[in-house]
């Protein structure tokens, strides 16, 4: 079997200390639920755990329907009776999934759905509208607002378990495509972008330090060309299984007054470039930490990358 190293004249590892400033930063910070972290192969029983929001001016309703979801498994509930509040409380929990009635008096569902439309963290959120509404033009002129799907009232308990699991299935299907890299799996690079904020203000109110870790596989064009993009795809996949195990191993759990965070962000920059973002590092320590997070990631490419043909060996 053929040996092929792939170097570099020099081996390139930009590692980047970021302190940000605590004081700036709201004590409020959290890490909000993220069902495009399950997997095609994890079924439905983690879809359970998503939060689910119910607006109704009918307190009796609400209590219906959470009832039939909760003997199904969920458990993470918002509700209101205040449709003139429900936009707000969206922001600030951020529901999985909406199931809201259409007439409701002074603030109506149509107006939630112009809201939800003009807004662009909460337009994505599917709404499934429960209602005793018969007439087709508002059921359409719903659906050209925004609107996922229809149940009507009374609800029945089977066809609304069934309606929900399905939405969040697709929500998380489409997060996947949106937030996740095709190829590897891992963050792609504007979700990782939007997660940099958060993961940086968090770290501000536990008052710890973060490197940035910027990775980048030496001479791919090379391997490229040569050995052509099925190769070149399948490095790529091995390195970011490579990374992933590191970012595991590194990963912890900090608990604080901000709840619980993630450690370590990982994910796809470029066609050959990942990018891991290291927290919990502390005072002057911390330098010498993010040195040996860098020699670390290092050391994932002293072993070649296996192929049918050949072995790779890759630098960063």
């Amino acid at each position: 079997m053929d040996k092929t190293q792939i170097q570099p004249d020099t081996i390139l590892m930009e590692t980047t200390l970021s302190i940000p400033a605590t004081n700036q930063v709201s004590a409020n910070v959290h890490f909000q639920r993220n069902l495009g972290r399950y997997g095609p192969n994890d079924g439905y029983e983690a879809l359970r755990d998503a939060t689910v929001m119910m607006i109704d001016d009918e307190a009796m309703v609400i209590d219906v329907v959470q009832t039939f979801l909760q003997e199904a498994g969920y458990v993470n509930f918002i509700r209101t009776t205040d449709p003139s509040c429900a936009v707000a409380m969206m922001l600030d929990h951020r529901p999985d999934l909406v199931l809201m009635d259409l007439r409701m008096p002074k603030v109506t569902g149509f107006d939630i759905l112009a809201q939800l439309q003009r807004d662009t963290e909460l337009r994505y959120i599917p709404v499934i509208i429960l209602t005793a509404e018969t007439d087709p033009q508002s059921r359409l002129k719903a659906l050209e607002m925004g609107a996922t799907d229809f149940l009507t009232k009374p609800v029945d308990s089977s066809e609304l378990q069934l309606r929900v699991r399905n939405t969040l299935a697709f929500k998380v299907y489409r997060n996947r495509l949106v937030e996740f890299d095709g190829l590897t799996g891992l963050l792609n690079r504007q979700k990782l972008r939007q997660k940099l904020d958060e993961f940086l203000a968090a770290a501000a109110h536990a008052g710890t330090q973060c490197v940035l870790a910027h990775v980048d596989l030496d001479r791919f064009k090379k391997i490229n060309e040569t050995f052509g993009h099925h190769v070149a795809d399948r490095v790529l996949r091995e390195a970011s299984a490579r990374l992933e195990g590191l970012s595991h191993g590194l990963d912890v759990t900090i608990t604080g007054a901000t709840g619980n965070w993630s450690r370590v962000l990982l994910g796809r920059v470029s066609g050959n470039g990942f990018a891991m973002m290291i927290g919990g590092l502390h005072g002057a320590v911390a330098v010498q930490q993010a040195v040996h997070v860098a020699q670390r990631i290092r050391d994932l490419f002293v072993h070649p990358f296996h192929t049918r043909d050949h072995d790779l060996f890759v630098t960063v």
